[in-house]
């Protein structure tokens, strides 16, 4: 397109073709499509038939990835096939292991079992620390252990506490854990309670034989029976394990906060929202 000088308007090639007679328009668009036509058959021939190839299997490889990703399969990076060893049998399992930790079956099973445990472990502490921030705001959570727990501080001294804390957890963490450890190895082996007492039908208290490890199940774990639908219990896994990871990032916030604002979460959260546009990270030294 050209722009006249005369009218202002646009004028296009026809209007050149039809101003130089018609002969020499035609010879000069002739002319310029020939050589467009040599310019891309010079082009076509400085291409090497390797990098033809290389584009062919980079094609290939992405419309296997697109495929992967196309199976109404959900992944944590959209377009993205997930890694051989998740196939989504997992709950939560959203193809995400960058540094294949769990190429080796036997790992993966163990790293499940220890992301579960951190996470349900984690969803109690982000209870906790927000309960003892409402309940007692003047004691930071991190100092809250150093405070006497049973009885007046004139009775017993924070020194007994910590004593009593330990042997407690000694005790019975380290007798639970113990037979997780060995459910773990061996699934189903410690599916019966090892004590001697029994329930009100005569019956050794017991978990159910069909329990996946990790998910014990039965009257002492879920006695409101919400695992007794099972399509319902894929849904409550997977729930659980979202808010486990979310629980997990909410711990390292609230440990960061106490180290650098020395305030727990209600605390930060108050002085945030008194001032959404300075109170932030991004000002905070």
């Amino acid at each position: 397109m050209v722009r006249g000088g005369g009218g202002g308007g646009r004028r296009g090639v026809g209007d050149f073709v039809a101003e130089t007679g018609g002969g020499l328009g035609r010879a000069v668009l002739v002319n310029l499509q020939n050589d467009v036509i040599r310019m891309a058959m010079m082009l076509a021939s400085t291409v090497s038939p390797a990098f033809v190839a290389r584009g062919a299997r980079k094609g290939s490889r992405q419309a296997v990835k697109c495929s992967a990703a196309a199976d109404g399969r959900p992944v944590w990076f959209p377009g993205n096939a997930p890694p051989t060893h998740l196939d989504g049998s997992l709950p939560g399992d959203y193809g995400f292991d960058p540094l294949r930790i769990g190429a080796d079956a036997k790992r993966l099973a163990w790293m499940q079992q220890a992301e579960l445990q951190h996470a349900r472990r984690a969803m109690a502490g982000v209870v906790g620390i927000v309960f003892q921030e409402g309940f007692r705001p003047d004691i930071l959570w991190t100092e809250a252990g150093a405070q006497p727990v049973f009885g007046p501080p004139d009775m017993m001294s924070t020194q007994q506490d910590i004593y009593g804390l330990v042997a407690a957890q000694i005790l019975l963490m380290g007798w639970a854990e113990h037979r997780r450890l060995y459910d773990i190895r061996s699934p189903g082996s410690c599916n019966e309670d090892p004590l001697p007492h029994r329930d009100m039908d005569g019956k050794k208290y017991a978990i159910p034989a069909d329990s996946e490890v990790g998910y014990p199940g039965g009257r002492m774990f879920d006695p409101l029976g919400m695992a007794s639908d099972k399509s319902k219990y894929a849904v409550l896994k997977v729930k659980e394990i979202k808010n486990g990871r979310l629980a997990m990032v909410a711990i390292v916030g609230f440990a960061a906060q106490a180290s650098a604002l020395h305030q727990g979460p209600i605390a930060c959260l108050k002085q945030h929202l008194s001032d959404p546009g300075h109170n932030t990270i991004f000002n905070l030294y």
